[in-house]
């Protein structure tokens, strides 16, 4: 169990240090760029917000691993949703940086170890975001479990049923 708050705690900082980035990719463009059309403003409002989400649904269900007899923690719909939204962005983010490179004819006369090493530091926040969706995958069965096994107690407790 030890070993999945490790795995939660990374993924806590993955989402902050995620999110750091794309703030930083952002304000780099609209200071370089001055771009302040809407859609921009709507895409960094989106990041973040996810961003911030992902890592709250990260803090909330930390301790989730431990037993899934305990009573799961109330974790609000917009927290699963925005962790999932977040996911989906860093793969699709990525997944667009990777796509855009192969096109490129500069990308494609380099060296192998350079591709090699570009296309695997491309591939961290790839994985990192399919971590992210798989986790949430994890966490909402453990919440199922939780439920059913809440709902099995109640009935037991009702017709005085005792647990050996």
């Amino acid at each position: 169990m030890r070993f999945y708050k490790f795995l939660k705690i990374l993924l806590l900082l993955g989402a902050i240090g995620f999110s750091l980035l794309f703030i930083g990719i952002i304000l780099y463009v609209f200071y370089n760029e001055r771009d302040t059309s809407e859609y921009s403003l709507i895409l960094a409002f989106i990041l973040i917000t996810a961003g911030l989400s992902s890592a709250l649904f990260q803090i909330k269900t930390l301790n989730v691993f431990k037993n899934y007899k305990n009573v799961f923690p109330k974790v609000h719909t917009a927290l699963w949703i925005g962790n999932a939204v977040y996911g989906f962005l860093i793969i699709a983010f990525f997944s667009f940086l990777f796509l855009i490179t192969l096109e490129d004819k500069e990308v494609a006369n380099a060296d192998t170890p350079y591709l090699i090493g570009y296309y695997g530091t491309l591939m961290i926040p790839f994985i990192f975001g399919l971590w992210i969706l798989i986790d949430a995958y994890k966490v909402n069965n453990i919440r199922k479990m939780s439920k059913v096994y809440n709902e099995m107690n109640r009935i037991d407790d009702i017709s005085g049923v005792k647990d050996n």
